[in-house]
């Protein structure tokens, strides 16, 4: 009997299918999702080859020399699922089983609840229109 794989989709309890809106934990059967081959019954698969991962989907990882000088606070800073948002100045990186939101425009890492309004939001975040207007100006 080999290694059971589990789906390539399962992160840390969460389902990240690209298709849901989010990743989410009321999708998710350990049964099914740890299975060797079963999560492919499920409605959500879907194969890794015919998926595109570029942006925010593509992790970064870090080196813990950059982790220092980011600062992360575990409370406010360490995220549970890898999030989704098309706005091109948002890194995702995974370091330590969680991953970190980083916001190229202010420069800092980005708080859990800046997450959710990033990636409900990013086309009409101020933020990003205030970076898209200045690089116009250059």
């Amino acid at each position: 009997m080999g290694v059971e794989v589990p789906c390539p989709w399962y992160s840390h309890g969460y389902c990240t299918s690209p298709k849901l809106v989010r990743p989410s934990v009321d999708v998710v059967s350990r049964d099914r999702c740890l299975s060797d081959s079963g999560y492919r019954t499920c409605s959500l698969y879907v194969e890794i080859s015919g998926v595109s991962r570029k942006g925010i989907e593509k992790y970064t990882s870090i080196s813990e020399d950059e982790i220092k000088k980011l600062k992360p606070y575990p409370l406010l800073h360490h995220l549970n699922y890898p999030p989704k948002s098309n706005c091109e100045y948002v890194v995702i990186y995974e370091h330590t089983g969680y991953y970190l939101a980083y916001c190229k425009v202010l420069d800092r890492l980005l708080a859990r609840h800046e997450v959710k309004l990033c990636e409900m939001f990013f086309d009409t975040c101020p933020i990003r229109k205030y970076a898209a207007s200045m690089l116009k100006r250059l």
